[in-house]
C-alpha cells in the first residue's frame, strides 16, 4: 500500500516537472535567427522545428470577443480539441484553406471541437469581407495580442494550432500541404477525439 501511495507521488512529482507552460518551453525551443535573415528554405526549416519542439506545451490561456459579439475564455474550452487559426483578409492562402475549413466545422458539428480564428484586421474590414467570403470559424477582428504576445509567433500567414483536450498544443501548422487541409486537419483532429 505504502509503495503504491509513494509511486504515485513519484509520477506527480515526475509529470509536475515535465509540464512546462508555454513560455518555458517556448523560450527553450523558439528558434534562434539571426536579425536579417532572409526568408529562404532555411528559415522556415527553423521555424518548423521550434514549433515541433512547442508541441505538448500547455496552451497559454485567453480571452476574446468574436465579431458575433460572443465572449470566448478558452479555459472554459478544456475538454474539446480547439483548432486556432491566424489570417487576415489580404491573405491569399488563407482565403483558399476557407472552404476547407468550413468544410471541417460542417463536419465536426456537435462534436467536442471548436474552431475560432483570430486576424488583426479591424471589425468593419472583417464584416465587409465576410460578407463575400463565407467562413463559419468564430471571427476575432482586431486581434494582434494572441499572436504575438500570447503564442509569440512570426508573422507570416495562415498559421494554425490544434490543441487536444487537455489544453496542450498537438500540431503547430505554419502552411498545410496544397489540396490536402481538408484532409490533413480532419486526421490530426480524429486522432485527439479517440
Amino acid at each position: 500500500m505504502k509503495k503504491g501511495i509513494i509511486s504515485v507521488i513519484f509520477m506527480s512529482i515526475m509529470l509536475a516537472a515535465f509540464s512546462q507552460s508555454y513560455e518555458e518551453k517556448h523560450a527553450k525551443c523558439a528558434p534562434v535567427l539571426a536579425s536579417g535573415m532572409e526568408m529562404t528554405e532555411d528559415f522556415f526549416l527553423e521555424i518548423m522545428k521550434g514549433d515541433s519542439c512547442l508541441v505538448g506545451a500547455d496552451m497559454p490561456d485567453f480571452t476574446a470577443t468574436t465579431i458575433k459579439n460572443e465572449f470566448i475564455d478558452t479555459k472554459a474550452l478544456r475538454g474539446k480539441v480547439l483548432v486556432l487559426n491566424f489570417w487576415f483578409t489580404r491573405c491569399a492562402p488563407c482565403i483558399e484553406e476557407m472552404p476547407a475549413f468550413n468544410k471541417l466545422v460542417d463536419h465536426y458539428d456537435n462534436k467536442k471541437v471548436d474552431f475560432i480564428s483570430l486576424t488583426f484586421d479591424k471589425a468593419e474590414l472583417v464584416e465587409d469581407f465576410l460578407t463575400k467570403h463565407e467562413f463559419k470559424f468564430k471571427v476575432v477582428p482586431d486581434n494582434t495580442e494572441v499572436m504575438r504576445e500570447k503564442f509569440k509567433l512570426f508573422s507570416m500567414w495562415p498559421y494554425s494550432i490544434i490543441i487536444d483536450t487537455e489544453g496542450k498544443i498537438s500540431r503547430m501548422i505554419l502552411y498545410a500541404p496544397d489540396g490536402e487541409v481538408y484532409a490533413y486537419y480532419k486526421s490530426e483532429i480524429d486522432k485527439l477525439l479517440k
